[in-house]
């Protein structure tokens, strides 16, 4: 259970990182 959290946790953050880099390439 703590693993799948903490998985599913790094993947939001991963998405989070993405984001804004996104928004960064396209202001």
């Amino acid at each position: 259970m703590y693993k799948y959290m903490n998985s599913s946790v790094s993947t939001f953050v991963y998405a989070l990182i993405l984001l804004d880099r996104i928004q960064e390439y396209h202001p």
